[in-house]
């Protein structure tokens, strides 16, 4: 069955996307150029993934999830928001209202087709990668910043990051699972660095995560 992308966007951005990597046979796309008319057409139409701008015209971003998370009908719409790159504190504010991921501009043809990969129903979730906002008060950094897990279990995760950490830190992190409303909020230590051509990767441990989150995480690996 061929899965159905709901791209909602006042420019042009939806017609680069439809030329690049939303061409495929699989996908069915469908477009929006504000914000409550895509909220109505992903009522009608039922995507498996919406596409959006932070600026909708009618509604920003932050304003298009709420909508989207606070109704029956699609609160389980996976969300992508299309961002200009650095542009943290939007991203900041649209991811805790509920947004699954972003992708900035320039587009990267490779990582947008990951993450179509991703919330497009991927073969092991365990893989999937996550969004992670951290607050972190250390002698090295002081403040927010976003991260991305690409890998996640019940008792860690690996996590990506353009800021350098020190082993033995402890950090605060927050993020939402794909398709599940609640945001998990937890401790974690920095137990291991590994450092992938300009790449930062470090492996993070759970402190005390809270049992509920735990199993949560353990359905989302777990989930096929």
């Amino acid at each position: 069955m061929d899965k159905k992308i709901l791209i909602v966007d006042p420019v042009s951005t939806r017609l680069l996307l439809e030329k690049t990597c939303l061409s495929r046979k699989e996908y069915k796309i469908f477009t929006s150029s504000i914000g409550s008319e895509g909220y109505q057409k992903a009522k009608e139409v039922k995507p498996n993934l919406i596409l959006f701008s932070a600026d909708l015209v009618d509604l920003d971003g932050a304003d298009f999830c709420r909508k989207i998370r606070s109704d029956e009908e699609t609160k389980k719409t996976s969300l992508i928001l299309i961002v200009a790159k650095d542009d943290d504190s939007k991203i900041n504010e649209i991811m805790s209202s509920g947004c699954n991921d972003f992708i900035t501009f320039p587009l990267n043809k490779l990582i947008l087709d990951q993450k179509l990969g991703v919330y497009l129903n991927i073969a092991t979730r365990r893989a999937a990668r996550i969004m992670v906002q951290m607050k972190i008060e250390t002698k090295s950094f002081q403040g927010f910043h976003l991260g991305t897990s690409v890998n996640l279990s019940k008792t860690g995760m690996l996590l990506e990051t353009p800021i350098t950490l020190c082993i033995g830190e402890e950090i605060y992190l927050k993020f939402f699972l794909p398709k599940n409303l609640k945001q998990i909020e937890t401790k974690a230590l920095v137990v291991r660095e590994e450092k992938i051509g300009n790449l930062k990767r470090y492996g993070l441990k759970f402190i005390n995560l809270d049992s509920e989150y735990e199993r949560m995480i353990d359905l989302f690996t777990k989930c096929d």
